[in-house]
């Protein structure tokens, strides 16, 4: 599908400049599942992961929580 591969594209391209992924999918009309997959490769710098921090409204304990899972998810990838 040729709309799926632009929407696909624009996505990819807005993660790779920090925006959050439920922006993203807020903005070209998806799932937040659908963003997540498209872009789980792209590596944001330490900047923009600490933009996105602040922009969330989270406790200390989510943010402990959210970063455990990270980390467990990755290394499974990588299985």
């Amino acid at each position: 599908m040729v709309i799926k591969r632009e929407t696909r594209e624009q996505a990819r391209q807005l993660r790779t400049q920090g925006i959050s992924i439920i922006t993203i999918a807020k903005e070209l009309g998806v799932a937040k599942s659908s963003v997540s997959q498209w872009v789980r490769d792209i590596e944001l710098t330490s900047t923009q992961i600490e933009v996105l921090k602040q922009n969330q409204h989270r406790s200390p304990a989510q943010l402990k929580g959210s970063k455990t899972n990270y980390t467990k998810a990755l290394a499974q990838r990588k299985l």
